[in-house]
């Protein structure tokens, strides 16, 4: 199989990066380790039928046969121009396998170009396009077929162009904008994953905001991979949890926030933090037995944005055998309890929680304990 080897060298205004080269082996990365992931765009399939027109009315004019849009070759180039969003190399696929692989079908001479455009045109992309296809004489008279894939993503559009001097049969003729799930699959070694997180307004939680690999080779600084593809944990539950796509802080301490994604879990990062939080203690104001078997318990509402309170009592100092009653309400500020024995002292402490969501509270310390002799 033989194929020829161009440079590009301009690709007007409308392209931030093009380059043509042609398809040959390529020496394979020493870790193979690869994964898969998805990440949603749009296929600008729209394009590709005005695009060929404006490139087929140029060629007329220099008496050169229409090109035809391949079936097969578009299916390529689309897939591809979702590739290089990734790495962004003509000849190589982001598994670092050769593109022949690919193209192992067409015996002749292929040319593959792809690049970046800032501006979403048919004009300026087919100008650019027709450097090859119509204004390098001998080698644009002789392409006779090609295959556009032109993808959007995140304010980014990836061209991808294979041209090949065969006639076709199979014509290409699917020209509907469609948003679709690209899947990708690249080396690990191509890929540097991050992750990010903001805290909720109202809340202590942490949201975790995205998981996204940085490539070093592809335009697209960033590319979110679903949370979903991930396997998310805590290395300590107790300190900090992970639930839902959130992290809930539990108490001070070191901890650490594990990503590995399902398919491979070499693709992973690790987020090293730790709890530093201000825990202010609840005071009790007023602790009294008025009645038979039954106390009064105030507290002081000194703890900022709190959902409600517990209140822990026990015959022991110790709180061994404890009991604990939830009072809801930032407003509450007292509970009566019953059914005590009588004659007898109990020891009753209180705390504030912050309703977190999903289930979880955030506590802060127990305040200072205080008796009372039951009537």
């Amino acid at each position: 199989m033989k194929f020829t080897k161009r440079l590009l060298s301009t690709f007007l205004a409308a392209v931030m990066m093009f380059t043509a080269l042609g398809i040959s082996s390529t020496a394979y990365a020493a870790d193979t380790s690869t994964v898969s992931f998805t990440f949603t765009g749009t296929e600008r399939n729209d394009l590709y039928d005005d695009i060929n027109n404006y490139i087929n009315d140029l060629r007329w004019d220099y008496d050169y046969y229409d090109v035809d849009m391949d079936e097969s070759l578009t299916k390529i180039a689309i897939q591809r121009a979702k590739d290089v969003m990734v790495y962004a190399e003509p000849d190589t696929l982001p598994n670092g396998k050769s593109m022949t692989t690919k193209i192992s079908t067409y015996g002749e001479d292929c040319v593959a170009l792809c690049g970046y455009v800032t501006s979403v045109n048919v004009n300026s992309i087919a100008n650019s396009l027709a450097e090859y296809l119509v204004y390098s004489g001998e080698f644009s008279e002789s392409i006779f077929s090609v295959g556009y894939g032109i993808f959007t993503y995140s304010g980014v559009t990836s061209v991808y162009a294979i041209f090949s001097f065969n006639n076709t049969d199979q014509y290409y003729t699917d020209f509907t904008k469609k948003s679709v799930t690209a899947s990708v699959t690249s080396l690990i070694s191509n890929l540097k994953l991050y992750a990010t997180t903001e805290y909720q307004s109202g809340y202590i939680r942490e949201k975790i905001t995205g998981v996204y690999t940085q490539c070093p080779n592809g335009y697209s600084s960033k590319i979110k991979i679903p949370i979903s593809q991930f396997n998310i944990t805590s290395s300590n539950s107790s300190i900090t949890k992970v639930k839902n796509g959130y992290i809930y802080p539990k108490k001070n301490g070191k901890y650490k926030i594990y990503f590995k994604n399902k398919k491979n879990s070499k693709l992973a990062y690790t987020i090293s933090d730790e709890n530093r939080l201000t825990k202010p203690k609840t005071n009790i104001s007023s602790l009294k037995s008025t009645s038979k078997g039954k106390m009064t318990v105030k507290w002081q509402k000194n703890v900022t944005n709190a959902d409600g309170y517990q209140v822990q009592y026990s015959k022991s100092s110790k709180y061994s055998k404890s009991k604990t009653v939830t009072v809801k309400g930032r407003n509450s500020t007292s509970k009566t309890i019953s059914k005590l024995t009588r004659k007898k002292k109990y020891y009753v402490r209180v705390r504030a929680y912050v309703d977190q969501g999903n289930g979880e509270k955030l506590y802060s310390a127990w305040g200072p304990s205080k008796s009372v002799k039951i009537k």
